[in-house]
């Protein structure tokens, strides 16, 4: 009877975590139409350049200032809904299925991880899905973590880069390596810095691991990169037909650099008062002194001038440059957000939900198996995006890609304490 009953309630709660996902996005998003920016990066104006048939044109200019993912996928709803309050409530059903379906993802992750950890291995589908306390944590924290929440109404990448994001990391545990690759390149041109997911993870499969041979690994780590490198290679040759140059990802690199990294962002916010927002005056005229400075030029040559100024900002100031990416890394790991954004019981509501949170993806770190491979693809992924925001722009919702990555550590962490709670 037992048996049965836990059967049951795992194939009920394998699809009522999603479900709630959706539901509480819809419930979010719906009853903020009124105050969702209506497009801040400007994928709109990109969606409509390609419905007419002009590619990716900003201005009247060709232009890869944004990643080309994002525009195409909201495009056919801008088509038929246009760009009015029936296209936000499109994109936000769009978006909370895409929290539902990045939930199912991760719940099915952590128990194969789950099974993987404890060396339970069966043929059966049951003993695959393995409803432990690893799912259904994951699950939870996905479902309703207060940052994927807060994004998934908002004309912005990171509800589609989460899921990418969680289905490259899905296949990996599985051992679909080719896909891994599609996963990551369709992320990478989601949200650039998410390249440095695959490159990581990439990297790490080298490392001896497991038992595999090193040729072995070789070969992982080659299907990985290369096939992303393929899902890649249009956009690249796009970008060389426009700009006479190579492209990777995008030529917003350069300005977001810059833009973590110069004398008025540090004493306003690095040195500034606790909890500080860079805004107002002082953020526009930084702003309208780098339009001056790449006015007329190229996008490329713009993002290499940008670029070249916060290097040189950065080796002309090492002790503030350490300073700061000590406080981006507590900006990007922030139990809650600034004081100066939002009201206390907002911030306390984050921070009683964060706190266990990751105390429960710590708890994986003690585990000796989450430093094997394929495991320690979750650990790459988490890592290598957190390195990038060491240099780069970074505020709380930068972590949103790697949110429901950081559930599955969580999930896998939360297991043995609870298994001796039950004990």
């Amino acid at each position: 009877m037992q048996k049965f009953s836990l059967r049951h309630f795992g194939r009920f709660a394998c699809f009522a975590f999603p479900a709630m996902a959706v539901v509480v996005r819809l419930v979010f998003g719906l009853s903020r139409l009124q105050d969702i920016p209506t497009d801040p990066d400007h994928y709109i104006q990109l969606g409509n350049s390609l419905i007419t048939g002009q590619g990716f044109v900003y201005d009247g200019r060709p232009t890869a200032y944004r990643p080309p993912l994002y525009p195409i996928v909201i495009s056919p709803l801008i088509a038929i809904f246009g760009e009015g309050r029936t296209f936000h409530a499109t994109l936000v059903v769009l978006q909370a299925i895409l929290g539902g379906a990045t939930t199912w993802l991760a719940m099915r992750t952590a128990s194969h991880v789950s099974d993987l950890l404890s060396d339970q291995k069966s043929d059966s589908q049951e003993s695959r899905l393995k409803w432990s306390s690893a799912w259904w944590i994951t699950g939870l924290l996905t479902a309703f973590d207060p940052v994927l929440v807060s994004q998934s109404p908002l004309v912005m990448t990171e509800t589609l880069a989460a899921f990418l994001l969680t289905g490259a990391i899905h296949a990996i545990m599985h051992d679909r390596l080719r896909s891994a690759g599609l996963w990551f390149g369709a992320a990478a041109l989601c949200r650039p810095s998410l390249l440095a997911c695959m490159i990581l993870t990439a990297f790490v499969r080298w490392i001896p691991t497991d038992r595999s041979p090193l040729k072995h690994r070789f070969a992982d780590s080659f299907r990985i990169a290369f096939i992303c490198g393929i899902l890649l290679l249009p956009w690249v040759l796009r970008n060389m037909a426009r700009f006479g140059e190579p492209v990777l990802t995008t030529t917003h690199g350069g300005y977001t650099l810059a833009l973590a990294n110069n004398a008025v962002y540090y004493e306003d916010v690095v040195f500034g008062p606790p909890g500080a927002v860079w805004t107002g005056p002082r953020q526009q005229a930084w702003m309208d002194s780098i339009g001056t400075d790449t006015v007329g030029l190229p996008e490329p040559e713009a993002d290499r001038r940008m670029k070249a100024k916060a290097f040189d900002f950065i080796r002309n100031h090492p002790r503030e440059f350490a300073i700061a990416c000590i406080h981006k890394q507590l900006r990007f790991w922030a139990i809650a957000p600034s004081s100066q954004v939002f009201g206390s019981r907002v911030r306390t509501i984050c921070a009683i939900w964060t706190v266990p949170f990751w105390f429960f993806a710590l708890l994986a770190l003690r585990l000796r198996s989450s430093w094997t491979w394929p495991t320690l693809a979750i650990l790459a992924v988490v890592t290598s995006l957190a390195m990038v925001h060491l240099v780069y722009w970074t505020d709380i919702r930068m972590r949103a890609p790697i949110v429901p990555t950081l559930a599955i550590l969580a999930g896998i962490g939360a297991e043995p304490a609870i298994r001796g709670i039950k004990r």
